[in-house]
């Protein structure tokens, strides 16, 4: 039977980790961590999840733009 339910120690590493790599990487990264289907299902199911991950990855996003300059 498919798991439904993540540790938050999981997401929260996930999240972390998008805020400075690309999703696939930190996925093949973090011990415990789900595919990428299965993040985005989680994704689609659940908006504070869908929040946390906008602020992730717009930190990443804010970090390369100002780094850049």
């Amino acid at each position: 039977m498919p798991r439904t339910v993540w540790p938050a120690e999981v997401i929260d590493a996930i999240l972390k980790g998008v805020a400075w790599e690309a999703l696939e990487y930190v996925l093949a990264q973090t011990p415990g961590a789900m595919s990428k289907p299965t993040f985005y299902k989680l994704l689609t199911n659940d908006p504070m999840l869908q929040q946390r991950y906008r602020d992730a990855v717009r930190e990443k996003v804010m970090r390369r733009v100002y780094h850049t300059r």
